[in-house]
């Protein structure tokens, strides 16, 4: 018997469920809550995510990167540079690139796909015999609740 407790499904970036905006979207959640009177829109973010994501450097070894402090810290560093290109100085930069993370993840962002459910669930039973299934928080697409995998 495998003494894992738990399985995640992770999904990379629309394999299970969608962001729109990704890390923009994500970047301009933080100027909208923050900054209200800001007048940065999307297309003034994109070129600085165009490089700094360890996906942009796929022949480099990132290692470095193995736990979620050490791989948020790095994205912070990405966001800083994002919000100084949009005219942020560098202390407020770093302010709001810390205030990513929370707005990324929030799974009231996300949207489930219609066949992510009828494509997982021929695996629920296979799984329940090594892995206890618990209810799982997942954006729902038709009420922006959650729905249990």
């Amino acid at each position: 018997m495998n003494n894992l407790k738990s399985i995640i499904f992770w999904d990379f970036e629309g394999t299970l469920v969608n962001r729109p905006g990704l890390w923009r979207s994500a970047l301009m959640e933080v100027l909208d809550e923050n900054e209200p009177e800001h007048q940065v829109n999307m297309e003034q973010i994109r070129p600085y995510l165009r490089d700094g994501f360890p996906w942009h450097r796929p022949e480099e070894s990132h290692t470095h990167l193995s736990t979620s402090k050490d791989w948020w810290s790095q994205m912070e560093q990405v966001f800083t540079h994002a919000y100084q290109g949009a005219g942020f100085d560098r202390n407020r930069a770093e302010e709001l690139a810390t205030l990513v993370r929370k707005y990324f993840i929030n799974p009231n962002r996300f949207i489930l796909y219609e066949d992510t459910i009828p494509s997982l669930k021929p695996h629920r039973r296979r799984l329940e015999a090594y892995y206890p299934i618990k209810s799982c928080p997942r954006a729902s697409r038709n009420s922006g609740r959650y729905t249990i995998v």
